[in-house]
């Protein structure tokens, strides 16, 4: 989804996708829903449409937290989301906890040391940076 040689295939999808995840509630723990609302997500932000992404984002995160536990490596997957739009859109400050709440969630799950658990610290070092 987020690589050019499947754009053309989220681009004749969207709008069925969209109407689609319209009629998701957010909190039936549907792991699918999650994942098809984190991925218009994601296609919607590559194309420079975070405001329209956002709200995907933050659907599709109580469902993931629903589904594996608020302490599973994909929650802090959605944080990393929602915090990355939230930073395109110039609100570090917002993005900012959840970064680090994914990071804590990485370090426990696979050690300091992991690549996503460096990756996430090195955006939280990031975030925190004076502009």
């Amino acid at each position: 989804m987020g690589t050019p040689e499947s754009w053309p295939r989220w681009r004749a999808l969207l709008p069925s996708v969209l109407t689609a995840v319209g009629h998701q509630d957010g909190t039936t723990g549907q792991e699918p829903a999650a994942w098809l609302l984190s991925s218009v997500g994601t296609y919607l932000r590559s194309q420079g449409r975070a405001v329209e992404a956002l709200p995907l984002h933050q659907r599709a995160l109580p469902i993931n937290e629903a589904v594996y536990g608020s302490e599973h490596p994909d929650v802090a997957t959605a944080l990393n989301e929602v915090g990355g739009v939230l930073s395109n859109l110039g609100r570090a400050g917002e993005a900012l906890p959840l970064q680090e709440r994914a990071l804590c969630i990485f370090e426990a799950a696979y050690g300091p040391d992991h690549s996503q658990t460096r990756q996430s610290r090195e955006y939280v070092e990031r975030l925190k940076a004076p502009s």
